[in-house]
């Protein structure tokens, strides 16, 4: 017999060894692989409720920061018209001075002369 092989009678021996461990242990491996996907589970149903309030969060979100830009976009706009309203004022404003006639003041004199 070669050394490298095992001997019958040991061969025997380590099945009959193995079969009595895989029969003792068979019921704790099965608990501990059914917890292991119960663990799994809840791991997923963890997850699905992490990213459904993750989901609702981004809504509450985009629908305030687009409200935001709404009143964002009033205020821009109302505040655009009223600065169109004062370019307008000092457009009228400049007019006006440009038609009037220019008053110099004389020092020598110390009189305003109006042209």
């Amino acid at each position: 017999m070669c050394r490298h092989c095992p001997d019958p009678g040991q061969s025997q021996l380590l099945n009959s060894f193995w079969q009595s461990f895989e029969q003792e242990f068979r019921p704790d491996i099965s608990q501990i692989q059914r917890c292991g996907n119960e663990v799994k589970e809840e791991i997923a149903l963890a997850k699905a409720r992490a990213d459904h309030q993750e989901q609702e969060l981004r809504k509450k979100e985009s629908e305030a920061a687009s409200g935001q830009r709404w009143k964002l976009r009033d205020m821009l706009s109302r505040a655009g018209g009223e600065l169109e309203t004062i370019k307008e004022w000092q457009l009228q404003q400049n007019k006006r001075r440009s038609s009037k006639p220019p008053l110099i003041y004389d020092m020598s004199a110390q009189i305003l002369i109006q042209f």
